[in-house]
């Protein structure tokens, strides 16, 4: 779920957020996005909120607390990147 969150927040780090405070997932606190040391260190917690606050939840149900606006948009490409890394046509990929 996490590289799928990935894929749609940034392009893997690609773009926004991802390529100037190597946030991967557009985590936020305290109304401001995250910065990580490394790309890495942002996937990693990326994955950490998924499992403490996520885990078990359905993406569209996972879109009404990851997202303020969009949430339809949000879980439609979330759904789309998550099938795609399911059924290998994507792997996780950043620099």
């Amino acid at each position: 779920m996490a590289n799928a969150i990935c894929m749609h927040e940034t392009s893997c780090g690609e773009k926004g957020v991802g390529k100037t405070k190597n946030n991967l997932c557009g985590i936020r606190r305290h109304s401001k996005f995250e910065s990580y040391k490394t790309k890495q260190d942002g996937f990693n917690d990326c994955l950490s909120v998924y499992v403490r606050l996520y885990k078990g939840k359905s993406i569209a149900q996972m879109s009404l607390r990851w997202t303020t606006t969009q949430q339809t948009e949000w879980r439609n490409n979330v759904m789309y990147y998550y099938f795609k890394f399911l059924n290998g046509e994507l792997e996780l990929k950043f620099k």
